[in-house]
């Protein structure tokens, strides 16, 4: 290995390495409250340095949600490559999305901030792109899921598959956000009450899946 791709390899474990700190530092203590400085003590290494590889801790937390995202789209593809009725897979990627929720909590919150992170970096960011394409990638998964379905008689044909594809992602990671804060409603059933958790995202999630069933 030559000196240069030697540098390479060091600088973007380096890179890795930061994540890595700031994770820790985020989990255990919230972005509001954690600051560069605290990244750069747990990972030891000047303030300076971080800024050689991120302008801004909205940067770093920026990918650290693109790590959550990839980890999320790996559990999606799992989905997707199974031999069951594609209905059933879309039926699936809720739970698949619930599931997310209880194993990857802190993942969860960082998601849920996405956009505000986004909002604060730079348009050429790399993490940027990246989360574009395993965006892009989910909606192909479901979007290829919906045409199987259509063509096995599964799901209904008079429907626009790249539509609705974006619109159950839309759906299925909107829930993530509504699932971070538990709730529960009293609902009345044969004349008693009794608390249940419900969500009007699970909700309109199963109403658009059965609005698609043959």
């Amino acid at each position: 290995m030559g000196i240069k791709e030697r540098k390479e390899r060091e600088k973007l474990q380096r890179r890795v390495n930061i994540i890595d700190a700031a994770e820790e530092v985020f989990f255990s203590k919230g972005y509001e409250n954690s600051t560069m400085d605290d990244i750069a003590a747990k990972v030891e290494l000047a303030k300076g340095t971080l800024y050689l590889y991120f302008n801004t801790k909205s940067e770093i937390c920026l990918s650290i949600a693109v790590r959550g995202l990839i980890l999320l789209r790996e559990a999606i593809e799992k989905v997707a490559k199974q031999s069951t009725k594609s209905i059933e897979k879309l039926q699936e990627l809720l739970q698949v999305c619930l599931q997310y929720q209880k194993e990857y909590p802190d993942y969860t919150k960082a998601l849920i901030r996405f956009r505000d992170f986004i909002e604060q970096c730079h348009e050429n960011n790399e993490m940027l792109s990246l989360a574009q394409v395993e965006n892009d990638a989910i909606v192909a998964m479901i979007d290829t899921i919906i045409r199987d379905g259509i063509t096995e008689k599964s799901i209904i044909a008079n429907i626009d598959a790249s539509k609705l594809s974006i619109a159950l992602w839309g759906q299925m990671s909107g829930f993530l956000p509504n699932q971070a804060f538990e709730r529960t409603h009293t609902v009345k059933s044969n004349d008693e009450s009794s608390e249940i958790s419900s969500d009007p995202v699970d909700y309109l999630y199963q109403l658009l899946i059965q609005g698609i069933t043959c």
